[in-house]
């Protein structure tokens, strides 16, 4: 029995190994070969690698644990990631390029960090995150993308980069001490629309030079918020943006700077001790 035992004791140890060596080594397929690609992983330091190229792929991805990785790349058109994240410390890599992809990113845990870049048209990019310290940053290029990202806890921190036409971004963020900073990069007629609950979160909204007919709206509830929108001169004279803050709470400040043409700033603020400033050139 004894003999047994030890003989079972090494093949689990030889498979084992045999599994950590794959979770390194990663996957790649291509549209002839494989269609969908399902990695379950947990403990602590693992890496999952994944690339692929063609049309339709699918990637699962699902890591429980600490310290973890998770790189994955995805070129062509009509792929979807699904992506998992369960613990602390944890990392997401993530490159789309191509046409319609859509990739969906779960973080729950604290110290987490996304980075996500896109690249193409009608692209969709979806992040959930839950904890504290958390870090999201998406990138998406040309036109016709989305981008939705969902904060909950503390000191999180969500920058997104828009550089192109008709994109959409939808930012909610529930919580205290949390940061989101957008930059818009010569894009025209994008739209922004953010929301923040709790205390003391701030936005911060950069429409940067040669950016037109875009929409921002800003919502923020609760205590000691910052609210802040700059519109950079255009470079085509005829430029025409929309700004609009809506507070409710005490304790806030919003401002709202914007040059160039044909430009509009609203605010809506109801509470006490809240301060307001929109300046126009």
């Amino acid at each position: 029995m004894r003999k047994g035992s030890q003989n079972c004791q090494s093949y689990l140890m030889k498979k084992l190994y045999l599994i950590s060596v794959l979770l390194f080594i990663g996957l790649y397929t291509t549209g002839q070969e494989v269609n969908r690609i399902i990695q379950d992983i947990s403990g602590k330091d693992n890496s999952a690698v994944t690339e692929q190229f063609g049309m339709g792929l699918t990637a699962v991805i699902s890591q429980d644990g600490e310290l973890n990785r998770a790189l994955q790349q995805q070129i062509g058109e009509k792929h979807e990631l699904s992506l998992i994240q369960s613990g602390f410390a944890n990392q997401v890599e993530i490159i789309q390029q191509g046409v319609a992809h859509l990739s969906q990113v779960e973080q729950k845990g604290d110290d987490n960090k996304i980075l996500h870049h896109q690249e193409g048209k009608l692209n969709v990019g979806e992040i959930i995150q839950e904890g504290i310290g958390n870090i999201t940053r998406l990138s998406q290029y040309r036109a016709d993308n989305s981008a939705f990202i969902s904060q909950a806890g503390f000191e999180n921190k969500t920058e997104i980069l828009q550089d192109g036409r008709s994109d959409n971004i939808r930012v909610i963020i529930t919580g205290d001490l949390n940061e989101t900073v957008i930059t818009l990069k010569k894009s025209k007629k994008n739209k922004i629309d953010i929301t923040q609950s709790g205390y003391e979160n701030s936005a911060t909204i950069y429409l940067e030079e040669g950016s037109q007919l875009n929409n921002v709206i800003l919502e923020q509830q609760g205590t000691g918020n910052i609210a802040t929108n700059f519109r950079g001169k255009g470079e085509i004279p005829g430029d025409i943006a929309y700004s609009g803050i809506m507070i409710k709470g005490d304790y806030n400040t919003a401002s709202i700077y914007q040059q160039g043409y044909m430009n509009r700033a609203g605010m809506s603020i109801c509470g006490d001790r809240n301060v307001a400033n929109i300046v126009q050139h």
